[in-house]
């Protein structure tokens, strides 16, 4: 199997053979070679087949990279040497997958997202780390909730420090992207003892944006509306996507509203290595990114910044092999 992060050959002929083994239509060939070269496309071949592609669109706000994931089903069913199991959080089953052998690092995804949105980095990561993708309870094929705790990056922390303990690995480290970015940084907060380095990636920061809820309720308007974003809920949430959307909005709005502390503990005791990543073309984060990266790393005794000249949200997938290199970089330079 071949992965490509990026593929800028990517054609219209492949890709409507691709998606007409899955959803048959009229596909304009012209139409399709502009879609595609509006979004970065992550691809799987076998001897020159394409059998896979990832599309990764950007909508211009906060948390919603949007994603379409085509698969041939002959493929789905192997499985590319996933382990999937669960572990008990407050008497809920919370859905984890592993990939690969090594140091332990695990991926938090970001809000409405799951663990799917890192699956296809795997080939990235898997050859080096032993990677566990984990679904935050309410997401993914983890359990549902009634309701999300507007201090849902803290809870989600102490979800990861549960499923550290659970894997009894030792030490791991964290990549959090979007949402999930707070997660890490809480989840070393919490248990500096359990994590080796944290990779934040495009987040705000300490604050939200004072037009955070105007945008976010806007964003996800139009998201509901929008095919491909409501088949990205759907890929990552299953049939009841809606409700965990809605969940998920009534939980971020309450957290601006009432100015929840994003990180539940001050940043300045944060003593894990920290690596703040992002993109400075990324329209979902802060216009100061770099402003608020550099007054959070002035504040810890071990800290790094790297902004990508180019790329969407998050940097982890539109830089997706600059960042691998990058983030093996850094661990290594921790670990060793």
């Amino acid at each position: 199997m071949e992965y490509k992060v990026n593929d800028t050959k990517l054609v219209a002929s492949a890709f409507i053979f691709l998606a007409n083994q899955i959803w048959r239509g009229d596909y304009d060939m012209k139409h399709t070679q502009t879609a595609l070269s509006r979004t970065m496309n992550i691809t799987a071949y076998d001897n020159k087949l394409l059998v896979g592609c990832l599309r990764i669109l950007t909508d211009g706000y906060f948390f919603g990279t949007i994603t379409e994931l085509l698969v041939l089903p002959e493929y789905q069913k192997q499985g590319v040497g996933a382990n999937m199991a669960y572990f008990n959080y407050q008497d809920k089953s919370v859905f984890y997958e592993e990939y690969g052998q090594g140091e332990p690092l695990i991926f938090l995804h970001g809000n409405t997202a799951s663990s799917k949105m890192s699956e296809l980095l795997m080939p990235l990561y898997e050859e080096n780390f032993r990677c566990i993708l984990i679904d935050f309870l309410g997401n993914g094929q983890s359990d549902r909730v009634e309701s999300f705790t507007p201090d849902m990056w803290h809870d989600e922390a102490l979800q990861t420090v549960a499923l550290t303990e659970h894997l009894q690995c030792g030490k791991a480290s964290l990549i959090g992207t979007s949402g999930g970015a707070w997660a890490a940084v809480n989840a070393a907060l919490e248990r500096p003892d359990l994590f080796h380095v944290v990779i934040a990636d495009s987040f705000d920061g300490r604050t939200l944006n004072e037009d955070f809820s105007t945008n976010l309720l806007s964003e996800r308007k139009m998201a509901k509306e929008d095919i491909q974003s409501r088949e990205f809920y759907e890929w990552c949430q299953g049939a009841d996507w809606e409700k965990v959307v809605d969940l998920d909005t009534e939980a971020l709005l309450k957290c601006a509203e009432e100015k929840r502390p994003l990180f539940h503990k001050p940043l300045k005791e944060l003593k894990t290595p920290i690596l703040f990543m992002g993109s400075r073309e990324d329209e979902s984060c802060r216009n100061n990114i770099e402003e608020e990266y550099r007054e959070m790393a002035s504040m810890l005794s071990e800290s790094s910044i790297y902004l990508f000249p180019k790329g969407g949200h998050p940097s982890l997938f539109s830089n997706a092999e600059e960042a691998a290199t990058l983030i093996k970089n850094f661990i290594s330079q921790h670990i060793n």
